[in-house]
This record gives structure tokens, C-alpha cells and sequence, in this order.
């Protein structure tokens, strides 16, 4: 999996910058610290691999990086999403802490908190909130996808407007295996920043490459987005669980960024 991210990285660097693959390595590391110093999210580099790689937990990535409009793109560096956190090493606890995250946003159920609560070693940098996202128990991904989605409806407003608040950012979010309601709050912001659906299917299914396997499925994030869409669209689904206009100018300003005027003419798709 190391690998085959890499090689993304790379061979982005070289589809869309003109940048030759020998070369790639050491421009993504002049871009990473130019940014630091310019205090501006590297753009060229980190797009391409957005995954932190931790020994105790998997599906560790940025939701960040993707294309709103030609000058517009979600910031980097302040919204992650992983599976559960419960078997961190001090070295995964340095890396998380690394990232500047503060918060971490809990979606299991009290039982399955209790069973497998998330590692001690965040207490010392990060603050909780649990806000339970139960399942409905079925085999049909359809039937499962569409209660996600109508019978949490105050979770998912409680879960968007601690992303509404700026000092909670950065922040994980995070159920037990950082796929189905994870994913569900991930589609919600960044559908609320919106990102084009296609992007947001993708994002999901990056799930995928984190196991190794398939572990998620096209269809119910499409199922997701349909309940979205019958409800009239993110603004009327926004409004129907409790997120203010003010609070939807709160998310969109704190996780959208404007691309340098430089970069404008020269927009990059993780997803081709």
C-alpha cells in the first residue's frame, strides 16, 4: 500500500507539473518546507499522499485537497477521519500530535467505546466528544445507508457543528472501522464544501486501498447522496437537521482556501 500510494504521488507530481519522476522526491520536499515557511498548505506535495501511516490504527487520511472551484480547494491539514484509535503506539501518538490535532470526534456506540476505548496517549493533546451513530441491522448496503442517514439526524448536526466551531480544528473524526459513518460524515462535509459528487464517491472508497480489500461499496455512498438529493439538495438537508446559515459559512470558512493566483490555470485531480 506504501508503495502504490507513492507511486501516485510521484506520478502526479510528473503528470501535472511536468516534473520528471527522479526529480519528484525533492520537489515534494522543497514544497513541503516552503509552505512552512510561507505558513500556506503545500499545494504540489501533499495532495497526492494524504495518508498517516500508523502502526496501531488503519484509514488514517486527510479529507482535504480536493477542487471546489478553479480558485477554490478544501484546506489541507485540518479535517482526518481513521478507524478507531484504541491501539496507538507512542510513535503514532507523536505523528498524530505532529499534525496540530486537537479534537477527536468519537461516532461509536457506548459499547463499543467501553470494549475498545481510543488510546490514553491522546489525553495529553487532544480533547473528546462522542456523539454515538448506531447501525440498522440488515444485509442490504441500500436499507443500511438510507437509516444512517434518517435516523442520525441529530448526530450528524451535533458532529457539523463541532466542525463549525474553529477551535476544534484540526480534528479526527473517527468510528470503528473509519468506513461507514466516518465516511457518511466525510460525504456530509465535504458536500457541504461542495466538492463535486464524483470526487466525494471516490474519497469514500479510498476505504478500499486502506484495507486492501473491498470493504466498501460504490452503492452506499450513492445511497447516501440520494437521501441528500431527495431531500432537496445539501442546503435543504442542512436546514431540515438544524445547521444554521451562519454555521454552514462557519465549515466553509474554515476549511476552504483560495489557490494561489499562480496555481489557478494549473487545477489538480487526484482523480482523473
Amino acid at each position: 500500500m506504501v508503495a502504490r500510494s507513492r507511486n501516485i504521488e510521484m506520478h502526479g507530481l510528473h503528470r501535472h507539473y511536468g516534473i520528471r519522476p527522479a526529480n519528484c522526491l525533492l520537489f515534494a520536499c522543497w514544497a513541503m518546507a516552503a509552505a512552512v515557511l510561507l505558513n500556506a498548505p503545500p499545494l504540489a506535495a501533499q495532495p497526492f499522499d494524504r495518508w498517516l501511516r500508523l502502526e496501531g490504527a488503519v484509514n488514517f487520511r486527510d479529507i482535504g485537497g480536493y477542487d471546489v472551484t478553479p480558485t477554490t480547494l478544501v484546506a489541507l491539514g485540518r479535517v482526518y477521519r481513521s478507524a478507531m484509535l484504541t491501539s496507538l503506539t507512542a510513535t503514532d501518538a507523536d505523528k498524530i500530535r505532529s499534525r496540530g490535532i486537537r479534537h477527536i470526534l468519537d461516532l461509536r456506540t457506548p459499547n463499543e467505546v467501553a470494549a475498545e476505548p481510543d488510546s490514553p496517549l491522546l489525553d495529553a493533546f487532544t480533547t473528546h466528544t462522542y456523539i454515538p451513530v448506531g447501525f440498522f441491522s440488515t444485509t442490504s448496503h441500500v436499507v443500511r445507508y438510507q437509516h444512517l442517514i434518517r435516523d442520525n439526524s441529530r448526530q450528524w448536526r451535533q458532529a457539523l457543528s463541532l466542525i463549525a466551531d474553529r477551535n476544534n480544528l484540526p480534528l479526527n473524526l473517527h468510528c470503528r472501522a473509519g468506513r461507514d459513518r466516518a465516511g457518511i460524515l466525510t460525504a456530509l462535509t465535504l458536500k457541504t464544501l461542495g466538492v463535486p459528487r464524483e470526487t466525494i464517491i471516490q474519497d469514500y472508497l479510498l476505504s478500499n486501498q486502506a484495507y486492501g480489500t473491498t470493504v466498501v461499496y460504490r452503492i452506499s455512498i450513492e445511497t447516501a447522496l440520494n437521501e441528500i438529493d431527495a431531500a432537496g439538495g445539501i442546503e435543504d438537508y442542512l436546514t431540515s437537521i438544524g445547521i444554521t446559515a451562519d454555521q454552514r459559512r462557519a465549515i466553509r470558512n474554515n476549511l476552504l482556501i483560495r489557490r494561489p493566483a499562480a496555481e489557478a490555470d494549473r487545477r489538480w485531480h487526484l482523480y482523473p
